[in-house]
């Protein structure tokens, strides 16, 4: 289980931040719209020339908790 606050690097959940969905540190940038345009084949360095306040870290933590979200939801199923 990842820490709540932080659940994955470069990732950040605040409740005064997008009432507290998890988004790229720093920004109001929802993790899961980030690691989805990285699953649609986007680079790191096309993302940020998107949202350039977007960082690498960021990026991986994004990719990192939509892997963990997922494989959550697998095994749920």
């Amino acid at each position: 289980m990842p820490d709540l606050a932080n659940p994955a690097q470069g990732v950040v959940i605040d409740t005064e931040v997008r009432g507290g969905y998890p988004v790229l540190a720093g920004t109001r940038l929802p993790y899961d719209a980030v690691a989805s345009l990285s699953e649609d084949g986007l680079t790191d360095t096309e993302i940020i020339s998107l949202y350039p306040a977007a960082t690498h870290d960021g990026i991986t933590g994004a990719r990192e908790l939509a892997q963990l979200v997922a494989g959550a939801a697998s095994a749920a199923a």
